[in-house]
């Protein structure tokens, strides 16, 4: 491998809930079998704060490449699905999401399907139960199979396609419907939360064409809670009249309710009457005021400033599924 390297492309991640600060919070490996195809290659990926690099000492390789390389995403933030929204309800044993480059040929791209990424992107993993369901609709003749590059895979060869210890990624259609799965070549490996793909041969062509790096962005939105502030200190027991309000914006409204503090203590609580959406860098805005008496001129403030909701406090009513509160203790 040469000395000198050229930078080809680069994959940003930005998240809502950072923003605009830069989102740090993956590791990326390249997968097994790209490992040995990249240094073949004399390609280097270099991670930086908030995505990675990809390096070539000599693109010219690059050229007549007709393969896919991938490089696996890890979590590195254990409350990362509490503040992301993807837009269904997704398990990461179950599902891995896939980044892809679509053919463009020159700009920042977005490897996802929507403007930010969603459930939408997502692989099934493939397991014990759907690779029987699989097996039954192979020698029925119900599917085809494809490889990722697009290639049918014959119905006498599926089945040994699907079960070999690669890792790889395949298409199953049905009529209409493609579904795309995810297989492990060890079952007991750890899941990856997404795999980002290259075209080799892509990549040379958009070096080769403008003579500068590809730039491809991955943007996650952040999760919009109920926020409900808990009065859960006795010293608001003296202030009869409380209320929220939105000393800043002015449009969020808050409405009064009870709330249980098990065993048995009823507490006053406030709850927003629309969805807010986490962050990490700026303050709430709302304080917790005593609305005036009657004949009095002005609100008193009881709590200037009050704290913001927090991805450790989501919680989930038992009895609504799709009802996600944000439970603030004051």
């Amino acid at each position: 491998m040469g000395d000198k390297f050229t930078h080809i492309a680069s994959v940003d991640f930005s998240h809502e809930y950072y923003a605009p600060l830069s989102f740090d919070g993956f590791s990326c490996v390249w997968e097994s079998g790209s490992r040995l195809k990249a240094s073949n290659l004399q390609l280097l990926l270099k991670a930086f704060s908030g995505g990675f690099s990809l390096y070539s000492s000599d693109p010219e390789l690059l050229s007549d490449e007709e393969s896919h390389l991938f490089v696996r995403i890890f979590i590195k933030d254990p409350l990362f699905y509490n503040f992301t929204d993807l837009e269904g309800e997704f398990r990461p044993d179950s599902k891995v999401l896939l980044f892809r480059n679509t053919g463009e040929a020159t700009g920042s791209k977005r490897l996802h399907s929507g403007e930010f990424v969603s459930i939408a992107d997502s692989l099934e993993v493939l397991n014990a139960k759907n690779m029987e369901e699989l097996r039954s609709e192979i020698n029925a003749d119900t599917v085809s199979i494809r490889d990722f590059s697009g290639m049918e895979i014959s119905q006498d060869k599926a089945f040994q396609f699907i079960m070999d210890r690669e890792e790889r990624i395949f298409f199953v259609s049905e009529g209409n419907q493609v579904k795309g799965y995810y297989k492990r070549s060890d079952p007991l490996e750890k899941l990856p939360f997404g795999l980002v793909s290259f075209h080799c041969g892509q990549l040379y062509k958009n070096y080769s064409d403008f003579r500068q790096a590809t730039a491809a962005s991955v943007r996650f939105q952040t999760r919009s809670t109920i926020w409900k502030y808990i009065l859960a200190d006795k010293v608001y027991e003296k202030f009869p009249q409380l209320k929220i309000i939105d000393s800043q914006n002015k449009e969020v409204n808050f409405k009064e309710s009870e709330f249980e503090v098990p065993p048995d203590w009823k507490v006053r609580s406030f709850e927003s009457e629309v969805k807010l959406p986490f962050t990490s860098h700026s303050n709430s805005g709302f304080q917790l005021v005593e609305t005036p008496k009657e004949g009095s001129q002005a609100m008193r403030i009881v709590v200037k400033q009050l704290p913001k909701g927090n991805p450790d406090g989501l919680y989930r009513l038992p009895a609504n599924d799709d009802g996600l509160f944000t439970h603030i203790f004051i």
